[in-house]
């Protein structure tokens, strides 16, 4: 059977017909075969026929192979059985008579059954053939059939019938068998065809229902779009192609609902006459347009960033236009305070370079003015270079406080008696306040608080030029700013200290009391303030741990309290007010090269700085106070000399910031020479001295430019005659 057109993983109807009928014959056959052999082998067997009984029980095991072998297929089993017909009738015609042409009749039948019209011809033939074979050799005998003297001849004729009866019985058997199965086969195709369409249109079916969900995702999907577009905070305009609106947003709607600001009827119409022409030339070349646009409101102008969009169909036609509008006034008044702070930081970095270059003026003036104090001279030149002095210093304090501006790096903190701090700010502080304005001070505590003095100078000049600025502008009678310290709290084991700054002028309004410390916050004009002032106070106050609280009623000034903590492992070895200590310096000692100097006088000094003026004055000064100097213009210079002898000198005094080998590079290459040699680092640099370790380097003492003859000297005996060891600290 040709099963190769039948789909996939099925069993044509026919063939499986003809299978379970060839399973029906067998069985019926074996049964009845094994009735019929029984008596048959037993008669052979009692009259000596014992070929005939084997035959049987060889045929009857043949049949009960076909019958009940499961692994035989179709074709194996119809064939068998088949030849096993023929072979059997065959035998028996041969060899008994008679009984072979009852197998012979049923040989045809049985093909037409199992294997259809064409077999069955074909064994009509064979049997045909086979009886005529018989008749010619005289197989048959004159007992069996009783032929007179023609017998072959009435054989023959015998054998026709015989032909002629199997061929009646085969021929309809099998064209009955052929359309009974062509019946089936239709049965079948028919079956194949209903159940394709069934399948077909259940696929159908569900291809529908697919589309109607599907359309109605989309449905929900543009009612969710349509809900998101409506209540959007953007503004959304979407207008047809000749850039009439045709839909507003809520936002929009609520937008336009200001009296101050026109309804919109036209998308050019957006940002007034600035942005029209734009607008009108981005519509009619259907192109895209992006700007900033601006509209008056009740309270204030609004900036918004507006994209103007064409919203084209499949085939690329516009069908209309659509702008989103996004409100950035804040993100526009925030870059205009980043542009103003990053002018602040230029300036303070200029700040810092002109203050390097004036800390170096100042320095040589007061060395001259210094020096001329030591010499006698004539009356009154002591009390006018007392005031060269004392300007100096005021100087001095001023370039210090601007250098503050321009400092970018972190400095390491230290104890430091806050007293102090507070102290060396109010100069400046004073001299910054108006006439009419006065500066009191309630400054009843101290104690050890790990900062940097900058630090406590940009939160009192932030707070004081704030109060000021307040006072003035309210026109406050007797203003006044009040600067106290005292303890905080009672709590012994973590003390802290208090640290306000207060004033009588128009105290701060409710509603921006909880704002003052945030970023570009300001209720000053564009041109007035930063913004920036009170979020670097708090920014400066939170890195020391501290806490900051402001107190303020209209009408009744403002109080800002800053508390920071107290730092118990330094309290007793910060001074307190008053009692200034010695600063403490690193103490080195030289090795075979220490002297008994008897006090100050004759240290032999490798002096190195690149100002010339500055150099030759603090050379002649230190000489006035019976050092032994010797200059050196850089430190390529300092080297060589010291290279050269370096048990020839006590200490070398350089400046930090030089061309070509720098102030630390010099200490390292001399300390190679001489590794305990005392070396003073001095700089007109602001918070130069964080640039590198000062401990790791074993730097004896730091200074400030600019510093005096007598803190220079005062340098140079402890770290020459030091016998107790310290932290370098600044001078």
């Amino acid at each position: 059977m040709d099963t190769d057109r039948e789909p996939p993983g099925t069993r044509p109807a026919v063939e499986a017909w003809r299978v379970r009928m060839l399973a029906s014959i067998l069985r019926v056959v074996f049964v009845l075969a094994t009735i019929a052999v029984i008596p048959s082998v037993v008669f052979a067997a009692a009259n000596g026929h014992h070929a005939i009984a084997a035959v049987d029980l060889v045929a009857l095991g043949a049949l009960a192979v076909l019958t009940f072998w499961p692994r035989l297929g179709y074709r194996t089993r119809s064939l068998g059985l088949i030849v096993l017909t023929y072979a059997v009738g065959a035998w028996f015609l041969g060899f008994v008579g008679v009984t072979g042409q009852v197998y012979l009749i049923a040989f045809p039948v049985i093909t037409a059954l199992l294997l259809g019209l064409r077999p069955a011809v074909l064994a009509i033939a064979i049997t045909a053939v086979t009886l005529v074979a018989a008749g010619l050799l005289d197989h048959v005998d004159d007992r069996v059939f009783a032929l007179g003297d023609h017998g072959t001849l009435e054989w023959l004729v015998i054998a026709l019938n015989i032909v002629f009866v199997t061929s009646v019985l085969t021929i309809p058997a099998a064209v009955v068998l052929r359309r009974l199965e062509s019946s089936i086969a239709n049965e079948q195709a028919t079956s194949h065809s209903l159940e394709e369409q069934r399948q077909h249109l259940a696929e159908r079916n569900l291809e529908l229902e697919h589309e109607v969900a599907e359309r109605r995702r989309a449905e929900a999907e543009v009612h969710r779009l349509a809900k998101a577009i409506a209540q959007a905070r953007d503004l959304i305009l979407i207008a047809d192609v000749d850039g009439t609106v045709v839909y507003t947003n809520h936002s929009a709607n609520d937008l336009v609902a200001d009296p101050v600001v026109p309804r919109i009827t036209r998308i050019d119409e957006l940002g007034g006459d600035e942005h029209a022409s734009a607008l009108r030339d981005a519509i009619e070349a259907q192109r895209p347009w992006s700007g900033d646009v601006r509209l008056a409101s009740s309270a204030d102008e609004i900036v918004l960033d507006a994209e103007l969009a064409p919203v084209r169909s499949p085939d690329g036609a516009v069908e209309a236009f659509v702008a989103v509008l996004r409100d950035v006034t804040t993100e526009r008044q925030m870059e205009v305070h980043l542009r103003r702070s990053e002018k602040l930081e230029a300036l303070g970095t200029l700040a810092s370079g002109v203050a390097h270059d004036f800390n170096n003026v100042l320095a040589t003036v007061l060395a001259v003015a210094e020096a001329r104090q030591l010499q006698p001279g004539a009356p009154g030149i002591d009390e006018d270079m007392g005031t060269i002095i004392t300007a100096c210093g005021r100087a001095r304090d001023v370039v210090r406080q601007m250098m503050t501006f321009g400092r970018h790096t972190d400095v390491d903190r230290h104890a430091t008696s806050l007293l102090d701090t507070v102290y060396d700010t109010l100069p400046l502080l004073r001299a910054s306040l108006p006439s009419r304005v006065a500066l009191l001070t309630d400054l009843a505590a101290d104690g050890p608080v790990r900062l940097r003095t900058t630090e406590i100078d940009q939160i009192l000049i932030n707070l004081v030029t704030n109060a000021t600025q307040a006072l003035v502008a309210s026109d406050t009678d007797s203003p006044r700013v009040r600067i106290g310290l005292h303890h905080a709290g009672d709590d012994a084991a973590t003390p802290r200290l208090a640290l306000t700054v207060s004033d009588n002028g128009p105290g701060i309004a409710p509603e921006h009391l909880r704002r003052i410390f945030d970023p570009f916050f300001t209720t000053k004009g564009p041109t007035e303030g930063t913004g920036l002032g009170l979020a670097s106070v708090h920014a400066a106050v939170t890195s020391l741990r501290g806490e900051i609280d402001v107190d303020s009623r209209p009408g009744q000034g403002a109080t800002f309290t800053i508390t920071l903590p107290v730092d118990g492992e330094a309290v007793d070895a910060v001074p307190l007010a008053g009692q200034p200590g010695p600063q403490v310096l690193k103490a080195v000692e030289t090795t075979g090269t220490r002297r008994d100097h008897g006090g100050t006088a004759g240290i032999r000094i490798l002096l190195v700085d690149d100002e010339q003026q500055l150099r030759t004055t603090m050379a002649q000064a230190l000489g006035h106070l019976g050092h032994m100097v010797t200059p050196a213009v850089d430190g390529d210079d300092a080297m060589t000399a010291f290279a050269a002898a370096p048990e020839a000198f006590d200490i070398v005094i350089t400046d930090l910031t030089m061309p070509g080998r720098d102030g630390v590079q010099l200490l390292r290459d001399a300390r190679a020479h001489r590794p305990l040699l005392p070396v003073i680092l001095c700089s007109g640099y602001a918070d130069a001295a964080s640039a590198y370790d000062l401990a790791a380097d074993e730097v004896s003492a730091w200074l400030d430019k600019p510093y005096t003859i007598r803190q220079l000297a005062a340098a140079i005996e402890a770290a020459v005659g030091a016998d107790t060891a310290g932290e370098p600290q600044p001078c």
